[in-house]
């Protein structure tokens, strides 16, 4: 069965209550017009009229309980003989028709469709509609949906008797996705993991203080664990030598597919040994920004395991994430050695030589991994042109290149990307030594383009001008995600309009540090001393991104409030950067306000004219913010601390460094905001 978008079934569903509605209303006429037909031929007869005859002037349905059975009877009959997702829908609706206005019974709805639709929510909505009535909170409790809800539990001692732990002891709610920040474990009480674990699929660790028997111990209660994540766990390192007894503990995770080990240097062999011997069904491994402080001899060791096991289980391997982790030629050598190594995703950062002469490991890897989907050599200094005429020519269905600050690559080894025909995501981000000559070349190869193009990333390019804007901007008409920060010599008014007029579908936009930027850009005011030089007639402004989510004008300070009151109607919008933009004032961010009410982070550091009235029509005004940064704002003074405290509901963090008016503690103020950044 096709799988319809949300839009299609909202359109579907009320399009089959105008049908049912307007089929009811029509029979009704239709006894209306019979009973005044027989009204009046015993008129004729009689003389005289009956009262009880006579129609109401609205139509009135009244249903007996036996005409209710029977209709939830073939009502329940359809819905099961129904098949198809919109005949459910068309099946399962009821509608009352009283005095000329009907009324649908949503909270009667199936479950199973309930569930179809809920399905097409973000996590944010799911717990929203969950909040409706009782068995729309019931359906969001369906273990599939409850999979994109993310149980975070952040910094506090654990233990089951006090909160918050205390809360969701014999709670008959499941969370398969659970994750600890800054938690310090305790191993007297786990009767939280003597519920919850035989549902836990995904299990993170960040920053927690515990050690290793506390930490078998929790994963010994997660038989079903299919991912696990383990982030500056130090502890857990530094004590995996002490245990003795312990240590021949042999647990299998048979449905384990994910491995992650990030920010580490206490890492040895013998725990990775451990971990990876405890899942053998592994098809994912990341071990990143690890080894950096390690001994060599040591590193090596941790090498040439992970490669063992690689090679071991080379078949179903499909996913190595070894980001800023120090990798050396040996182990290149010995991984592109492994033949039935069939890679999808790959991230590594190589800061070696390429040999010229004899063998080269990296050579030999990006060779043999040609059905590679996604690539990541993000701060690879080493990685040369010929390594990147090697991607393009061998990887032909790569849909994602990451090379941000690969400094060696210049125009001749971009002008290669043209052959990567299905690529989705490009990031040229700080390769300082790319010109508009391998940009247009690289991405538009003989007039060319990649249509499926999604994602464009061409921060702090220093030589990249106006020219190539123009010509990209004209070429790629699909783009979702558009970065030009740092770009303050190409990013001028006359571009951005080029690209407010090609660009409707862009949902992310960063012009970061953009100086040049004006109003005339941005809300497309006419300008007598700049429309002769402009060869365009017709002015765009950035109400065109009708789709945009995330907006960074942050440096732009040629900025003031002429833009918010001319333009900004983004009704989509959540996150907006208008840091350093020191001409915005209070009535700007008042247009600002009403015409993004969805904006939920929010970053006005260093604006010097917002005042405490600022932050109060803020807090009034958008009811979903969760993040607002007001550093280096000078003006404002402790008030702003009661329309927090009276207004916003759902705000998380709060930044109001170096704001030298600010004497009062706010960590005793505001108790409901969990974290804030104060000096």
């Amino acid at each position: 069965m096709r799988k319809l978008s949300k839009n299609q079934i909202i359109f579907r569903v009320f399009h089959a209550q105008l049908i049912e509605q307007s089929i009811k209303f029509k029979q009704q006429m239709m006894k209306s017009a019979e009973s005044d037909e027989n009204s009046s031929q015993r008129v004729r007869k009689t003389g005289r009229s009956s009262i009880s005859s006579i129609p109401p002037p609205n139509p009135v349905i009244v249903r007996s309980s036996k005409e209710n059975s029977a209709k939830n009877k073939a009502l329940e009959e359809a819905t099961k003989k129904s098949e198809n997702l919109c005949d459910v829908l068309c099946n399962s609706y009821k509608f009352v028709v009283n005095y000329g206005v009907f009324e649908s019974n949503f909270e009667w709805m199936p479950c199973e469709i309930l569930i179809r639709i809920f399905e097409y929510l973000n996590t944010r909505d799911l717990l929203t509609v969950g909040l409706v009535c009782r068995q729309w909170m019931e359906a969001t409790q369906y273990f599939r949906l409850m999979r994109k809800v993310l149980l975070h539990f952040q910094v506090f001692k654990y233990s089951d008797t006090s909160f918050p732990m205390n809360r969701f002891v014999n709670c008959s709610r499941l969370f398969p996705n659970i994750k600890f920040s800054i938690v310090k474990f305790s191993a007297k009480n786990h009767n939280f993991w003597d519920d919850y674990g035989d549902m836990v699929e995904e299990l993170t660790f960040n920053s927690c203080m515990i050690n290793k028997s506390e930490f078998l111990h929790i994963i010994r209660l997660c038989p079903h664990l299919k991912s696990l994540s383990i982030t500056r766990c130090e502890d857990l390192y530094k004590s995996w030598t002490v245990v003795k007894k312990l240590s021949q503990v042999k647990l299998k995770f048979h449905q384990m597919k994910t491995l992650a080990i990030r920010d580490t240097s206490l890492l040895t062999k013998k725990i990775l040994d451990f971990l990876t011997t405890s899942a053998p069904n592994l098809t994912s491994i990341t071990i990143a920004n690890c080894l950096g402080n390690t001994k060599l001899q040591d590193r090596d060791s941790i090498l040439n395991s992970l490669a063992d096991y690689v090679e071991l289980k080379s078949e179903q391997i499909k996913v190595l994430n070894l980001g800023n982790t120090p990798i050396d030629e040996p182990f290149l050598v010995k991984l592109g050695d492994i033949k039935k190594l069939k890679l999808h995703e790959l991230c590594f950062t190589f800061n070696g030589v390429v040999a010229t002469i004899g063998k080269s490991g990296i050579l030999t890897l990006l060779r043999n991994q040609q059905d590679l989907k996604i690539l990541d050599v993000t701060d690879s200094k080493g990685l040369s042109n010929f390594c990147l005429i090697e991607i393009c020519r061998n990887m032909k269905g790569l849909k994602k290149l990451i090379l941000n600050k690969c400094w060696l690559i210049n125009d001749a080894g971009l002008k290669e990307v043209g052959r990567l025909l299905h690529l989705e995501v490009l990031d040229i981000s700080s390769c300082d030594r790319v010109t508009d000559l391998g940009l247009l070349e690289g991405l538009i190869p003989h007039g060319k383009k990649f249509y499926k193009l999604k994602e464009l990333y061409l921060a702090l390019l220093p030589y990249m001008s106006i020219l190539a804007i123009y010509r990209l901007a004209q070429q790629y008409d699909e783009l979702e995600v558009l970065d030009l920060s740092g770009s303050s010599n190409s990013i001028t008014d006359e571009t951005l309009q080029m690209i407010f007029r090609h660009q409707p579908k862009l949902k992310y936009l960063n012009l970061d540090c953009c100086a040049k930027i004006t109003n005339f850009g941005i809300a497309g005011l006419s300008d007598q001393s700049n429309e002769e030089n402009y060869n365009y007639r017709v002015l765009y402004n950035i109400n065109y991104l009708k789709e945009l989510r995330y907006l960074n004008l942050g440096g732009c300070y040629q900025l003031s409030d002429i833009s918010f009151i001319n333009a900004f109607d983004l009704p989509h919008l959540k996150e907006i950067n208008l840091s350093r933009c020191h001409n915005v004032t209070a009535n700007g961010i008042k247009y600002l306000c009403k015409k993004c009410p969805k904006i939920e982070i929010i970053d006005l550091s260093e604006c010097y004219h917002v005042l405490d009235s600022t932050v109060g029509l803020i807090t009034k005004e958008i009811i979903r913010l969760e993040s607002l940064k007001l550093n280096g704002c000078t003006q404002i003074t402790d008030d702003i601390f009661d329309d927090i405290a009276c207004n916003c509901k759902y705000l998380k963090t709060l930044y109001i460094r170096r704001c030298p008016k600010i004497q009062t503690n706010p960590f005793e103020v505001l108790k409901n905001v969990r974290y804030i950044y104060y000096q």
